[in-house]
């Protein structure tokens, strides 16, 4: 009988194969022999920092989703529209993140030429709750990338929630399939300063749509130069990189 890999090797190989991971701690402890609740997740968490820099901690984060609602995402060429795809991976991640990482929490915030915090930050086993506001957001006005990274940055430095993350990651991830706007300063200061993992999605049906040179600058480049920024092309495809994101793989992988 093979010896059974150790989650390190898993991992390497399912990198190697571009495959995409979908397994619960449910999962995990039943092929690992894990064991349970807070030490299986710093097990994990160890694991997952051997792999290096393309790795980063499974958890637990604080994630604020930064979401585009500027009138272009109402655009069709992701079925059924930008928005509607954005709102459906989105949801995939949440799903997933309840499972991989339930100790997180999650914020939704959302931005045209202003932003606004639509979820402050909430368990993400909250699922319902979290979702029901993914439903009611509307394509609106024009785009700001700037307002919905500064929105995000007041909710990280929101005083009644700071003690908490003393002990949590915390994570940006905003999806965008425009140019406006001039984040690059506060991008810095969510990096520099307080230490977030910032990971950017340009969508649109061509990579001309979106200032790919800018949103590049916005995310997090790890010290391999590995940059945590990707452009996808439909909807199918987002779902998949959002569950990719989910459970911890950060790939190097083809543009979609």
């Amino acid at each position: 009988m093979r010896p059974r890999p150790s989650i390190t090797e898993f991992l390497k190989q399912l990198k190697q194969s571009g495959s995409e991971v979908l397994l619960g701690l449910k999962q995990l402890r039943q092929q690992f022999a894990l064991p349970a609740d807070t030490k299986m997740q710093q097990a994990l968490n160890t694991d997952y920092a051997n792999l290096g820099s393309n790795f980063w901690p499974l958890g637990p984060y604080d994630i604020a989703v930064v979401e585009d609602v500027s009138a272009s995402m109402g655009t069709t060429d992701f079925q059924p529209s930008r928005l509607e795809g954005g709102k459906k991976a989105i949801g995939h991640f949440v799903r997933l993140r309840a499972r991989v990482s339930p100790e997180d929490r999650i914020a939704i915030v959302t931005f045209t030429e202003t932003a606004e915090t639509v979820l402050p930050f909430t368990p993400i086993t909250e699922v319902d709750t979290i979702i029901n506001k993914l439903k009611i957001l509307e394509p609106q006005d024009g785009t700001d990338i700037r307002a919905g990274l500064k929105e995000s940055k007041k909710l990280f430095l929101d005083p009644t929630v700071s003690n908490i993350q003393k002990k949590r990651f915390k994570r940006v991830l905003v999806l965008t399939d425009g140019h406006g706007g001039k984040p690059l300063k506060v991008a810095d200061e969510l990096k520099n300063e307080l230490n977030v993992l910032v990971e950017v999605i340009g969508i649109g049906g061509e990579l001309s749509e979106v200032n790919e040179k800018l949103l590049r600058k916005v995310a997090t480049t790890d010290p391999d130069g590995f940059t945590h920024y990707w452009f996808i092309r439909d909807t199918n495809s987002l779902i998949t990189h959002y569950g990719e994101l989910a459970t911890g793989l950060a790939w190097k992988g083809k543009e979609k």
